[in-house]
């Protein structure tokens, strides 16, 4: 998720100094959400560099059990950071992170050509970064609102009218959407009446 996260603030940034028409506050709300990114990964990876092989003595948990929840909880977190250990996995992982996104710039590109506006194809960068920060926030299931909201302000940003902006968010959000959770009820619905029927073969 933090790899993600530093990949599209990354190219996103990129896309902030290319345009023209981005105010100041957004210019330094994504440099410093970037900085932020940089250095979880930064401490993450020096932690991972630096600390000992050894788990948590079993007698600190014994005898502190506080220190011991905060170590178990501090080990946890570093064990998820595993990878990024060599600065060649956080270049691979970096560099994968960006190949997934690209084919959803490509999408978001054409779903916003698809209602006859032309914006630059770094605008779209600007958009999923937009949306990037706003899955940060608390949000309501399946980012409804959230998701409209920070397409519509990027979109309106770079000259569309609110109306032809509420349009393409919907048509983004449900089009992202829409097919993955039917694919996932599916398959849920699917593997339910199997498990039914497996238990119903060994109840006989």
């Amino acid at each position: 998720r933090a790899f993600d996260g530093l990949s599209i603030l990354a190219i996103t940034a990129i896309a902030v100094t290319s345009l023209d028409v981005v105010p100041r506050w957004i210019m330094r709300s994504f440099y410093v959400s970037l900085a932020g990114f940089g250095s979880v990964l930064l401490v993450a990876f020096l932690s991972n560099r630096f600390r000992q092989k050894d788990k948590i003595k079993l007698a600190s948990v014994k005898y502190d059990k506080w220190r011991g929840l905060i170590l178990k909880l501090g080990h946890n977190f570093l064990a998820g950071f595993e990878s990024v250990g060599s600065v060649k996995d956080m270049l691979v992982l970096f560099f994968f992170s960006i190949l997934v996104w690209v084919p959803v710039l490509i999408f978001f590109y054409f779903s916003i050509l698809g209602f006859d506006v032309h914006i630059p194809f770094m605008a779209t960068l600007l958009i999923l970064g937009f949306q990037l920060l706003g899955s940060m926030m608390p949000n309501a299931p399946g980012f409804v609102g959230t998701f409209e909201y920070f397409t519509i302000l990027p979109l309106t940003i770079m000259g569309v009218d609110k109306s032809t902006a509420l349009a393409i968010a919907l048509v983004m959000h449900a089009t992202s959407f829409v097919p993955v959770t039917a694919i996932g009820l599916f398959l849920f619905l699917k593997d339910k009446v199997k498990g039914d029927r497996d238990g119903s073969r060994q109840g006989v």
